[in-house]
């Protein structure tokens, strides 16, 4: 609204600038008319230029304005949340003390025993600890393909500095819940013809034992079941073969402590 004021202003002060010249020009013989004229002529051109510099004081004053940016308001800091401590991480390690088994694997075809026909390989679990036994230790059941070869039977505690026992798997069940009449190279033989690639020299599963220390302290023992189905054919065919199966990449580690050690 008011720039509209102040342009109607201007027109109105250069239309009485025009008419005072024409007065002044047209009224030249009279002298009143002249000086009238004169007058009208001078305050339009002051009124003009006064114009002119407000109107460029509002525009510069503007732009000054919408360039100024306004600070924005204080945000209102938080108080730092205390964060609760995290939980100790449990100690995995190992120490010299503790029971430290090593699972192997051995080949009981061709020799003389009174397992079953099942039982043609039995699994060794050695104590390399240096103090304590190592107490109802078991291999954990696992799977070769669909079969599934169970282990229940724990060994007496296994004393140290390399004393060890023997675990023979229980039974082998088939896909289908019943019990499987074939040995567990045969098994892995199998599971290893399923893959179909006979460029693959080994066939691999990972296996685990669990037991307890004195304390009753669980430790557990991972490796790889390795089957070199290869020279199980060799052995098979009656020719001469080297390692059939055995065990590798042994780690062992803690797995809890006993919240009450227990005196045995």
């Amino acid at each position: 609204m008011l720039t509209k004021i102040l342009v109607g202003f201007t027109i109105l002060c250069n239309f009485a600038t025009l008419l005072g010249l024409w007065i002044a020009y047209e009224a030249a013989p009279a002298t009143l008319q002249a000086r009238a004229g004169h007058v009208l002529t001078v305050s339009g051109a002051i009124a003009s230029a006064v114009l002119y510099f407000f109107v460029a004081w509002l525009v510069l004053r503007s732009k000054s304005s919408e360039q100024k940016i306004e600070p924005l308001p204080p945000v209102e800091s938080e108080p730092p949340k205390t964060l609760s401590p995290e939980p100790p991480k449990p100690d995995t390690s190992i120490r010299d003390s503790d029971p430290q088994l090593e699972i192997k694997v051995a080949d009981l075809r061709g020799k003389t025993m009174s397992e079953k026909s099942t039982e043609q390989a039995c699994f060794d679990l050695i104590n390399r600890g240096k103090k304590s036994p190592a107490k109802f230790a078991c291999i954990e059941d696992f799977y070769v393909g669909g079969y599934y070869v169970a282990f229940r039977n724990f060994p007496p505690e296994i004393r140290p500095l390399g004393n060890h026992d023997s675990i023979f798997p229980l039974y082998i069940n088939k896909p289908d819940g019943k019990l499987c009449d074939q040995d567990i190279f045969t098994l892995l033989f199998w599971a290893w013809e399923e893959l179909k690639n006979p460029k693959l020299y080994e066939y691999v599963l990972p296996i685990k034992a669990t037991y307890q220390d004195d304390a009753r302290d669980l430790f557990e023992t991972r490796c790889e079941l390795v089957f070199y189905p290869h020279e199980h054919l060799n052995h098979r065919l009656g020719q001469k073969s080297v390692t059939i199966i055995e065990t590798r990449n042994q780690k062992i580690r803690r797995v809890a402590a006993a919240i009450t050690p227990i005196d045995w």
